[in-house]
């Protein structure tokens, strides 16, 4: 099963709200270890030395991919959002389980992590040229990527022992829900907490033990107690979807993202947000992250002054921004 982990780019991100949290707290304790005081401050150094610059990058990189999307005039659908969940972590109701179970916001974690990688993909793939024939040959070259498998979603209650199997066994057929159940007996903290749900599963890729244990069984019911390699199980059918065949008229908005992604590379990736680099208007003002001005270097270095931002000449400094964002600017020919 599926564990949802944090990202790099959601753990600077979070890094980068501690530091935030802590600026204001001084001498306050964060912990006390045999009594002396680790203070916030303590806590936001060592933060803002660990993760500073990577999470400033980051947080400008997400601005800069959000500017040029708007002013690109794209949309984000939430096909577009589910589709990237549920390749990572099989559907969005064990997303948003998962999220819970671990203490991550689930719309915090789709805005900082799902969300700029897609809007960098339509960017980079939004001039490709498409038709009806170039998709239908695509569509004909890849027909089995459009096919749904036979599909089982099951939840299980997992034991070390048989004795633990058949006491769960009994609580289900005496009327417990398969829940509370799970609770009460499984050992698998992974899927205790969500009942004992599983990732959607295609039956071709199922563990064999599993795929014998519904068989046979109908959606809502659950097999016997089952010995399954060092564990015993109870194996929950709750719904198997048979295998499906689609047109490509029924999957051409797919046919036409998959094809476009196909046109995608890492060097165009890469020049894609160097690009946008070259062309944002960015001033890094944190001396301690003085280092970030040349990854961000553009023709126009922006100033900020007494009548607001305004071009600088090249390499000059740039002096402490006012509360407004900076507009965009055109960098000139030759610039950096």
């Amino acid at each position: 099963m599926s564990t949802l982990r944090l990202p790099t780019r959601l753990l600077l991100g979070l890094a980068a709200g501690l530091l935030v949290l802590g600026a204001g707290c001084g001498s306050r304790p964060a912990a006390i270890v045999n009594g002396t005081k680790i203070t916030e401050a303590d806590l936001t150094q060592q933060l803002r030395r660990a993760y500073g610059p990577q999470t400033l990058s980051t947080l400008i990189d997400q601005q800069i991919i959000q500017d040029a999307f708007k002013a690109a005039e794209l949309t984000l659908t939430q096909e577009d959002i589910n589709a990237a969940i549920e390749g990572q972590f099989g559907n969005y109701q064990q997303f948003q389980q998962m999220a819970t179970q671990q203490g991550i916001d689930p719309e915090d974690y789709i805005e900082r992590v799902v969300k700029p990688p897609l809007m960098l993909e339509k960017l980079a793939t939004k001039d490709v040229e498409v038709n009806d024939q170039v998709l239908k040959e695509f569509y004909t070259q890849n027909k089995s990527r459009y096919d749904q498998p036979e599909m089982i979603n099951v939840s299980v209650v997992a034991t070390s022992t048989k004795a633990d199997a058949e006491k769960a066994l009994a609580a289900l057929k005496g009327g417990a829900d398969f829940p509370t159940v799970v609770r009460q007996y499984s050992i698998d903290p992974r899927s205790r907490e969500s009942g004992g749900q599983m990732p959607p599963m295609p039956v071709d890729q199922a563990p064999e033990e599993i795929v014998a244990a519904v068989k046979g069984l109908k959606d809502g019911e659950h097999s016997g107690a089952k010995q399954m390699q060092s564990l015993w199980m109870i194996v929950k059918l709750d719904k198997r979807t048979p295998a499906q065949k689609f047109t490509f008229d029924q999957v051409k908005s797919k046919v036409e993202k998959d094809y476009r992604g196909s046109k995608l590379t890492q060097e165009t990736m890469v020049a894609l947000r160097d690009k946008l680099r070259r062309e944002a208007r960015v001033a890094v003002v944190d001396a301690e992250f003085q280092m970030l001005n040349e990854e961000y270097r553009s023709a126009e270095v922006p100033e900020f002054g007494a009548e607001g931002l305004t071009p600088a000449a090249s390499g000059t400094p740039a002096a402490a921004p006012d509360d407004s964002p900076p507009a965009p600017a055109t960098p000139s020919e030759g610039g950096q």
